[in-house]
C-alpha cells in the first residue's frame, strides 16, 4: 500500500528496507511450520517443497497477474489491489487460527521437556575411557 502513495521514487528505498525483515521472517515461519507438520524424516522436503512454490508457482503467477492490473488499470491501483487481497487473505487466515486453536483438542507448546539423551563414554587418545 505504501508504494501507491510515494510521488518520488527514491522514498521506495525506505519501504524495501522492511521487506527485508519481512523476507526472512516468513522463511522462518515456514520452516518452523513443515518442522511441526510434516512427518518424521520429511521435513527437508516439506521446506524443498514449499520454496517450490514459493518461488516458482507464487513468483510467475504473481508476475503475470500485476502485469496485467498494471497494464490495465495503472501502477498505483495494482500496489492498492494487491494490498487489499493480502489484508483480505490475513484477515481470513487469523479467523481460521482463532478458530482451529479454539477448537483443538491438542495445546501446542514448544519444547514442552527437554529430551533425556544417552551420553556416550568419551575415549581420550590412548583408548581409555573416561
Amino acid at each position: 500500500m505504501g508504494y501507491s502513495f510515494l510521488q518520488n521514487p527514491w522514498y521506495s528505498l525506505a519501504l524495501e528496507a522492511t521487506g527485508v525483515v519481512q523476507y526472512y521472517l516468513l522463511w522462518v515461519a515456514v520452516i518452523e511450520h513443515s518442522h511441526d507438520i510434516a512427518p518424521e524424516g520429511l521435513t527437508s522436503t516439506i521446506i524443498t517443497i514449499s520454496g517450490a512454490i514459493h518461488f516458482s508457482i507464487g513468483k510467475s503467477s504473481s508476475g503475470i497477474i500485476a502485469r496485467t492490473i498494471m497494464d490495465t488499470f495503472g501502477g498505483r491501483f495494482a500496489f492498492r489491489f494487491y494490498a487489499c487481497i493480502c489484508l483480505a487473505v490475513a484477515i481470513l487466515y487469523s479467523i481460521y487460527v482463532y478458530f482451529r486453536r479454539r477448537h483443538s483438542s491438542t495445546k501446542h507448546t514448544l519444547n514442552p521437556s527437554p529430551q533425556k539423551t544417552k551420553s556416550l563414554p568419551i575415549e581420550n587418545g590412548n583408548g581409555e575411557k573416561k
